[in-house]
């Protein structure tokens, strides 16, 4: 609110959730909020560093103009709208303290998806956002195009397409940044284990380690 009211050119504002199980690890009272000076863009959301989408408090005049968001979706619709609404012309900042609580159980819809499911739905999402985008005449974010690449990536790992995964990932190499060359190592390991081990052992290896990092949130 003090984020909106003190500059009356944002539409929206989004600040960071924590989830309850580390609200023991914050201050008692939440610092005071500090907000970028520059509003967040398109471009700088997929390109730079993005925020989280589920904490956003929106001014009623920019939420009725955009709309709801596309319920066609299974996942990822926070992605689409929030790219939509910048794409739009939306002004947008960011407010890094964790001023709002969120709850992670089982019963999310996230959780209960498999990976495939969420890994298509995300792909989905950003190709809608990508023809959105250049419908509207405008330049596609090295971030977006980057995201579409991975979930495709991901996708066609998981089925065994290990020469359309190395298309992708050839795709994806000149798009990371120099910061990102850990990540980027990251998935030429998982593309020779699918080389290498096959699609089962590729499977394997990553359903266990997401239930093993569930366990930790």
């Amino acid at each position: 609110m003090a984020a909106l009211r003190v500059r009356e050119g944002l539409d929206f504002v989004v600040d960071q959730a924590v989830d309850f199980k580390q609200a023991e690890q914050l201050p008692p009272v939440p610092m005071p909020p500090s907000y970028m000076s520059e509003p967040v863009t398109l471009q700088s959301y997929f390109d730079v560093e993005g925020f989280g989408t589920n904490m956003p408090l929106f001014r009623r005049k920019a939420l009725v103009c955009m709309g709801a968001w596309d319920e066609e979706l299974p996942c990822g619709q926070d992605m689409e709208f929030f790219g939509r609404v910048l794409a739009r012309g939306l002004r947008a900042a960011y407010v890094p303290d964790g001023l709002a609580y969120q709850r992670i159980h089982d019963g999310q819809l996230s959780r209960r998806m498999s990976l495939e499911e969420l890994r298509r739905g995300h792909l989905l999402s950003a190709e809608k956002l990508v023809r959105h985008v250049i419908r509207n005449g405008q330049v596609v974010p090295v971030g977006l195009r980057r995201n579409r690449l991975l979930y495709r990536f991901h996708l066609r790992a998981m089925h065994g397409d290990a020469v359309g995964a190395l298309d992708d990932l050839r795709g994806l190499s000149p798009l990371f940044t120099p910061q990102e060359r850990v990540f980027r190592l990251k998935l030429w390991v998982r593309y020779l284990i699918l080389r290498l081990a096959g699609v089962r052992a590729y499977t394997f290896i990553f359903d266990t380690y997401r239930r093993l990092k569930r366990l930790t949130v």
